[in-house]
């Protein structure tokens, strides 16, 4: 590939994860040293690449982190509304009456046709 042309998508592909990064930090969840940590800079190219991949990873982790909380938060929600509905489920069977059995009938066999 050119270098130049390489040049250019380093530097969309940086200006796209920017974007993304500001984006999810503003969900909530992303420290700001991982959005610096982003734009490293240093006069070693391989550095700087070592350092943002660093803060992706940091960024990564982060999101991951917010999903996994809001994911337990929600199963307990889910498992706190189970047993609220299930101890609404035993107050009323205990204040109502116990059904009737139902009637038993025998209906004999149908007779059998001779031919």
């Amino acid at each position: 590939m050119h270098t130049r042309v390489l040049g250019e998508r380093n530097d969309a592909a940086h200006a796209r994860i920017l974007k993304a990064a500001k984006k999810l930090a503003g969900k909530g969840g992303v420290p700001a040293a991982t959005l610096e940590g982003l734009s490293a800079r240093d006069r070693d190219q391989n550095v700087a690449a070592l350092l943002q991949r660093e803060a992706v990873a940091d960024l990564l982790e982060a999101v991951a982190g917010a999903v996994d909380k809001e994911e337990k938060a929600k199963a307990e929600a889910e498992e706190k509304a189970k047993a609220e509905a299930e101890e609404k489920a035993k107050a009323v069977s205990a204040t109502d009456p116990a059904p009737a059995s139902p009637a038993v009938t025998s209906n004999p066999p149908a007779a059998k046709k001779e031919k």
